[in-house]
């Protein structure tokens, strides 16, 4: 599949680092701070934007913070949560292979810069990559294809030279109207759920048997 493809565009959270139970519990405490049920279901939604979850929480339960104020208590909550966050099994390896075979590097990510390259550089990630896109930097969060198109400029390669690394829904989604071929991990999603992918692997690791 990555015949003649010239760069691989990762997702962050779930795909690169284990943080996507860090993010619920994070949701799960600010619902206690501000008043609305911590056990709401779409508080651990994989792969939604922050800001979706926030004007959700607003319109269905009113709760003591506004929009604004329930992102800033969730980011100061996971800040907290997240120090020493490490990538998955096998990422490291995987990057320096993909490297060691010209393969260049890049992520995706609806999370925002301040979070998102902290965290790269922290788990010795970001000397890897030639680009980042991050939430913030673009009008539309995942599904849209705003985040692919806007890491695939960063390299200056069209949407069909590269592959995107996914594992939920919304980012297959994004990588599919980007115009990309997408590899999705079955870790957060059962793989009938990731059909649009092109091809479905049970973890990040495993990428290396496609280079």
């Amino acid at each position: 599949m990555l015949g003649g493809k010239r760069a691989i565009i990762f997702d962050f959270d779930g795909t690169l680092v284990d943080s996507e139970p860090l993010h619920a519990r994070a949701w799960r405490e600010t619902a206690l701070a501000a008043g609305f049920p911590p056990e709401t279901p779409y508080l651990a939604a994989v792969g939604v934007a922050d800001e979706k979850v926030a004007a959700r929480i607003v319109t269905d339960f009113k709760p003591r913070l506004d929009a604004a104020g329930l992102l800033s208590e969730k980011g100061r909550r996971f800040d907290e949560l997240s120090r020493g966050l490490q990538p998955v099994d096998g990422a490291r390896r995987l990057f320096e292979l993909a490297k060691g075979r010209g393969l260049r590097l890049a992520v995706a990510s609806n999370g925002p810069a301040s979070y998102v390259h902290p965290i790269l550089r922290g788990c010795g990630l970001f000397p890897f990559l030639e680009a980042v896109a991050c939430g913030d930097e673009v009008p539309r969060h995942k599904p849209a294809p705003d985040l692919y198109l806007l890491a695939c400029r960063r390299l200056g390669l069209p949407p069909d030279a590269c592959v995107a690394v996914e594992d939920s829904v919304d980012g297959v989604g994004s990588a599919a109207a980007a115009g990309l071929a997408c590899i999705a991990l079955a870790v957060s999603f059962a793989p009938a759920e990731l059909s649009g992918a092109q091809r479905i692997l049970p973890r990040l690791s495993a990428v290396v048997d496609l280079l």
